[in-house]
């Protein structure tokens, strides 16, 4: 893969349109199609994606791996009164307690208050913002 091609995939991880890319580039969407279904660009894609969700994965498996642990420190503190041997006041034991019945039954149910937003974006505004990002991936990646 030469530099263009490097281009394109960045690209089209950010979610441009080929024919999008093909003006920004000075080429034709054909071409951008062409390089687009190229298996090792297809290669590159996936690799690029994996290397995104990598840092979610990371903290997922850090997550699994602690679980063991914790539930420990709960039995512990439940059933002794302790957390690493110190002991712990009963309304802690009793939070820890009730916090193991909401996950095993399910949390009763509670309200929530939640606001939105609504905003119209015009073309002239998402190519805007499709234009920044692709600006601040050409400077993380130089």
């Amino acid at each position: 893969m030469n530099e263009s091609h490097y281009e394109i995939v960045r690209r089209l991880l950010l979610g441009e349109k080929s024919v999008s890319i093909a003006k920004a580039m000075g080429c034709s969407t054909r071409q951008i199609c062409n390089v687009k279904a190229s298996p090792v660009v297809q290669d590159e894609l996936a690799l690029m994606r994996s290397r995104m969700n990598d840092g979610a994965i990371s903290v997922a498996q850090e997550l699994r791996a602690m679980a063991p642990i914790a539930i420990d420190r709960i039995r512990e503190a439940i059933e002794e009164g302790t957390v690493l041997k110190q002991p712990l006041a009963a309304s802690g034991i009793l939070k820890e307690a009730n916090n193991v019945i909401d996950r095993t039954e399910g949390k009763p149910l509670q309200r929530t208050d939640s606001r939105s937003l609504s905003v119209q974006l015009s073309i002239d505004d998402i190519t805007r913002i499709k234009a920044r990002a692709i600006e601040y991936s050409d400077e993380g990646s130089s």
